[in-house]
């Protein structure tokens, strides 16, 4: 999902510069939507479908007294949040580089919403009850391996074949991470009565500039520069030209069949229907 967000995006103003977008969201509100939605999944917010797996991951870990485990998963969740947190700032926030304020970006067409949206909605259908998923698919898949199956889950991903030790624990941060979160909004929204300034690297910010993309990961930027270096756009462009080149020639060449050999379309289509049924 989030994948075909980015593209959409791409799509939409024709670059996937971070430092030059931002203020999608009252333009592209189906998109941006979506992308919430998958954001939130792949970092673990309740009711969609990465809580589920990271549900799992902790109550086995904490039950079976793994505690690096426990903190490696947790520390990468806290990674996962805050650079999609930067990327969702970023380009659906904010006002953007002067270039996209001045473009004439528009959601992107039905066909590439409903690709998202059929995913998006998963998301929350299978964290809101991923008890179907695991009785259809991943319990007979483990059973085909042949492994035993204890996990028993319910609604929301609460797992209750385990000890109560971990769900009371997995639960309680849950609820606690949803309180802290909550008053941190409310704190963030709140009126401001007296202007403060806002700094950076100790300098302070001109009035009409705020903290961009690459703010806080420079030094990350700095240490992986020969990695950054190497640009993959020429080679994926080659590549992106020439199969659109090759679908443009089987298309026109389809249509030229068809038109002048209708009686030839008929029966090779009829044969290669015939074909695939027998197959089957």
């Amino acid at each position: 999902t989030l994948f075909l967000c980015a593209g959409a995006v791409q799509h939409a103003t024709g670059t996937r510069d971070l430092r030059k977008l931002g203020g999608l969201s009252g333009r592209m509100p189906v998109t941006t939507a979506l992308w919430l939605v998958a954001a939130a999944a792949i970092a673990g917010v309740p009711f969609t479908t990465g809580f589920v797996a990271k549900w799992l991951l902790f109550d086995a870990a904490l039950e079976a007294k793994q505690v690096l485990v426990v903190f490696v998963a947790w520390a990468v969740s806290m990674v996962t949040v805050f650079y999609f947190l930067k990327a969702t700032v970023s380009v659906f926030f904010g006002s953007g580089a002067p270039e996209i304020r001045a473009a004439h970006i528009h959601e992107v067409a039905p066909s590439m919403q409903l690709g998202m949206g059929v995913l998006g909605a998963l998301c929350i259908v299978f964290g809101v009850a991923p008890q179907v998923l695991m009785r259809v698919v991943v319990e007979p898949a483990v059973r085909a391996l042949g492994f035993a199956w204890p996990i028993q889950m319910t609604w929301f991903g609460v797992v209750t074949s385990s000890g109560a030790v971990g769900v009371t624990a997995g639960a309680a941060a849950v609820v606690a991470g949803a309180v802290l979160g909550a008053a941190a909004f409310g704190f963030a929204r709140a009126p401001v009565r007296t202007p403060v300034l806002v700094f950076t690297g100790g300098d302070p910010l001109p009035e009409d500039e705020a903290p961009g993309a690459v703010d806080f990961t420079e030094i990350a930027e700095a240490a992986f520069a020969p990695v950054y270096a190497l640009d993959p756009d020429p080679l994926y462009l080659r590549i992106w030209y020439g199969v659109q080149a090759v679908a443009a020639s089987a298309r026109d060449l389809a249509a030229r069949v068809c038109v002048e050999h209708p009686v030839a379309t008929v029966i090779g289509s009829a044969a290669v229907l015939c074909g695939g049924v027998w197959l089957l």
